[in-house]
């Protein structure tokens, strides 16, 4: 008779030692400090952002307590990282020729700047540059977590998550929480309780997407774990269809279409992804998105200005960078009427003027070797790679038009998505492989 017996890979110390209990502390703080920051308003709330800093730093702490071997491809995205991150960490130094005016100096000088000023508010820089090397220990953390096989359970959870913020916005819906109608660009606005609906129209969109995955997971078979699912995806839905926002509709809605066509091909799914479309056009008949849909030409007309500014920026500084758009782009008020811009509403354009070509280079390369990496997980009948998959697109969808990458909580959960994927893929060494004994 013949059985297979699998040895603990070498790059986990047991569980029941020194070192894995230190480490599993480590983790569950970490995850706990991530789900408070989840419910900091879909990463509005200040005092998120500094949940999440801590923990990343955990992230990393629990990858040094995790010995083994780690894929070529990830230490050179993370050395790529790492050095775009200090480059906005020196950005915010005055030295030498990179000596930047303080914000409050900048601000009253804004008039009579000339293309050749730097970062126009270092503490903006400093913070950048904190947040991508907190998301870089957000990722860690999710490898760690998913070479505990413990990857479906925090996926699980986090779209359990992301249903009751949804839930609670619906319920929120009806107090007008907006504000007056008269300060307000659309009828919509008025009745959708955050500030804005496109990053909470991605924040939900992952849960959509996360929950209809596992769905269609070949482990997903159990009743309970199916109306657990099936429950988040209706809220979820429900929560990104009230926002009326014209592109998140449209990112969820291809977001959903890849990780459902990557996770599986049956034509059940394809079912699904069609309801999704109808729903989709259901919406875009209402009177409040017909409303939106009118005020489409004007919408393009302030972005074109935006995004023409943005470049102007961005060609001007293209090695350095400016180090924080929102002062720079008030140079070219007036453009767009009296709206207050802060950002380039185009993440792309956004990294290459406040980083800089090099350093906006780097970021784009270095989650190039994490998706190539992710994509080796998606033969693995957990569906946390065509999940990862699809949520990236989503966000770079949007991140054309808008900017809902930059909600702290948003990356964070995509950081953990990337780190889950690619920690599921295990690749033990030769002495690790299953041995078979007669």
């Amino acid at each position: 008779m013949t059985s297979a017996h699998l040895h603990t890979p070498s790059y986990l110390p047991p569980a029941n030692s020194a070192l894995g209990l230190v480490r599993s502390g480590v983790l569950s703080l970490a995850l706990a400090l991530l789900l408070l920051a989840t419910w900091g308003s879909g990463g509005e709330a200040k005092w998120a952002t500094g949940l999440i800093i801590i923990a990343g730093g955990l992230g990393l702490l629990a990858l040094v307590l995790t010995s083994g071997n780690i894929p070529k491809g990830l230490i050179i995205a993370g050395l790529l990282w790492i050095t775009a991150a200090t480059w906005s960490v020196i950005q915010s130094l005055e030295i030498g020729p990179l000596a930047h005016p303080l914000w409050a100096e900048a601000t009253r000088a804004l008039p009579s700047m000339q293309g050749g000023s730097i970062a126009l508010d270092p503490h903006a820089a400093r913070m950048s540059g904190v947040m991508t090397l907190s998301l870089a220990g957000v990722a860690c953390l999710g490898i760690v977590v998913a070479r505990q096989d413990r990857a479906m359970a925090v996926l699980l959870g986090l779209s359990g998550i992301i249903a009751l913020f949804s839930l609670a916005a619906l319920l929120q819906m009806s107090d007008q929480a907006a504000g007056p109608r008269d300060i307000v660009r659309h009828a919509a606005d008025a009745s959708f309780p955050f500030t804005s609906r496109n990053t909470f129209c991605a924040f939900a969109g992952v849960g959509v997407i996360a929950s209809a995955s596992l769905l269609a997971a070949s482990r997903a078979h159990q009743r309970v774990l199916q109306a657990f699912c099936l429950g988040c995806l209706l809220c979820c839905t429900a929560g990104v269809l009230s926002s009326h926002s014209r592109a998140g509709l449209a990112v969820v809605a291809a977001g959903s279409a890849i990780s459902l066509i990557l996770v599986s091909r049956r034509p059940a799914m394809l079912f699904l992804v069609g309801l999704a479309g109808l729903a989709l056009v259901a919406v875009s008949m209402s009177g409040i998105t017909g409303e939106r849909t009118a005020s489409l030409g004007e919408d393009y007309g302030v972005r074109l200005a935006i995004w023409r500014a943005s470049a102007e920026i961005a060609w001007q500084h293209l090695w350095l960078g400016v180090g924080s758009l929102d002062q720079a782009l008030q140079m070219h008020a007036g453009e767009w009427g009296e709206r207050h811009i802060l950002r380039a509403h185009n993440i792309y354009l956004q990294a290459a003027a406040e980083r800089g070509l090099p350093a906006s280079l780097a970021i784009l390369a270095a989650l190039g070797f994490v998706l190539r990496q992710c994509s080796k997980s998606l033969a693995d009948p957990a569906p946390i790679a065509a999940v990862t998959l699809g949520v990236t697109a989503m966000f770079a969808l949007h991140g054309l038009v808008d900017f809902s990458i930059q909600v702290p909580t948003n990356a964070t959960i995509l950081a953990l998505l990337l780190g889950l994927a690619v920690g599921q893929r295990q690749e033990p060494s030769q002495q690790d492989q299953p041995r078979l004994q007669t």
